[in-house]
């Protein structure tokens, strides 16, 4: 590095510069400091032009400072204030100072008012008086100001949320809190507390699609929304929903099949597929036998799948009836259709499609299934999980 010049050495290149121009005042440079030759020549005349400069404004003395220019404002280690001491003021003086203070604060707006307000430790009357403002108007801002506490268990809100991944509202987060932590918190004040912290529940969006419906088949709904099963004839729910395709698949959608227990409100079985077809349904549907029972009942809506005979000879096949809703009664299928939509808002609705495989889109699936059966409680089910209520009713 070129070491920095004197003085003199800039009278000397400025005067080369003004009498034979730039490239003599770069040589000129170059005899000044020889190590100035491993630099570029446009840095060099940079360097020039700004030698130039100072001396056309005047300023050439910036020059000997290092970075050439003066400190900013501001810059630095900023200096220690004196502690203040109001001793050394008399009565008079400190009144002078009052007198002041209240003609400045006067000329402000009521909103400053309020605020200076806030910061005085002086009885209300006495602050109303001197900031002609209404003695309930600074007792409001003063005990707004106390009533700023910290919320109560808010590590304990904010873990428990997190842990639901932001699926619980406050009712369900209420219970969940009670039930882990055995603390009880309103639900309305935990509503409240959820607004101060932020946390923010998934809401249910509706969303309309269309299916191949086969209307010209028969078959009785012997179900009959019977959403709970209250006859105790083992009633599951299948459908299948479209969800976006994974950056390795073609296509626009892949299928998700699934089977509810109308009773329990379990997931008792899935498939993932990257074409609508037959089989897939089928291979789900064994997941029934995996429950061992010997009499059951399968409803489905108007499906091309669930019409067709093999599925319905498999259902009689494992001992089972098949049951459809009616055309148009998407009711008929509450069960599983309301399961799709929590899943959707739960899960599908977040992920980014572009970034996630097929095989990994399966696992999440297959994950929140289990938290699903495991560890969602419902109201419907006395604040339970589908897996304590197939539980109970399997002994």
């Amino acid at each position: 590095m070129s070491r920095h010049l004197k003085m003199e050495e800039f009278d000397l290149i400025f005067e080369v510069y003004q009498k034979h121009g730039k490239s003599q005042a770069i040589k000129t440079l170059w005899n000044i400091s020889p190590k100035t030759k491993l630099v570029k020549k446009k840095y060099l005349a940079v360097r020039i032009a700004k030698i130039i400069k100072y001396y056309n404004l005047g300023v050439k003395e910036k020059l000997l400072t290092k970075k050439g220019k003066d400190r900013k404002p501001g810059s630095g280690r900023p200096r220690k204030e004196p502690n203040f001491d109001w001793d050394i003021f008399d009565r008079n003086d400190l009144i002078e100072i009052a007198k002041r203070y209240y003609e400045i604060t006067n000329q402000k707006p009521k909103k400053e008012k309020k605020e200076e307000a806030k910061n005085l430790k002086i009885q209300f009357i006495k602050l109303a008086l001197f900031f002609s403002l209404c003695r309930q108007t600074i007792s409001n801002a003063k005990v707004k100001q106390n009533t700023e506490k910290t919320i109560p268990h808010s590590k304990i809100i904010v873990e428990a949320f997190e842990a639901n991944k932001g699926r619980f509202g406050r009712k369900k987060l209420s219970i969940y809190i009670f039930n882990q932590y055995n603390i009880h918190i309103n639900d309305r004040t935990l509503g409240r507390y959820l607004n101060q912290l932020n946390l923010k529940c998934k809401l249910r969006q509706k969303r309309k699609r269309k299916e191949i419906k086969n209307t010209k088949c028969q078959i009785l709904n012997t179900v009959q929304r019977d959403y709970n099963d209250s006859q105790n004839r083992n009633i599951f729910a299948t459908d299948v929903s479209y969800i976006n395709a994974p950056k390795d698949v073609r296509e626009n959608h892949v299928y998700l099949s699934a089977i509810i227990n109308h009773k329990s409100k379990k997931i008792v079985g899935f498939r993932l597929s990257k074409n609508n077809n037959l089989d897939f349904v089928l291979d789900n549907i064994n997941d029934i036998q995996n429950e061992n029972f010997d009499k059951f009942i399968v409803h489905s809506d108007h499906g091309f799948q669930y019409t067709n005979q093999e599925y319905i000879n498999k259902i009689i096949k494992f001992g089972g009836t098949v049951s459809m809703s009616r055309v148009g009664n998407s009711l008929d299928n509450r069960e599983i259709e309301y399961w799709f939509g929590v899943i959707k808002t739960e899960l599908l609705n977040d992920l980014d499609y572009t970034k996630i495989t097929f095989d990994e889109l399966n696992d999440k699936i297959k994950e929140y299934i289990f938290w699903y059966n495991n560890e969602r409680i419902q109201s419907n089910l006395g604040w339970k999980t589908p897996q304590q209520i197939a539980m109970a009713f399997a002994n």
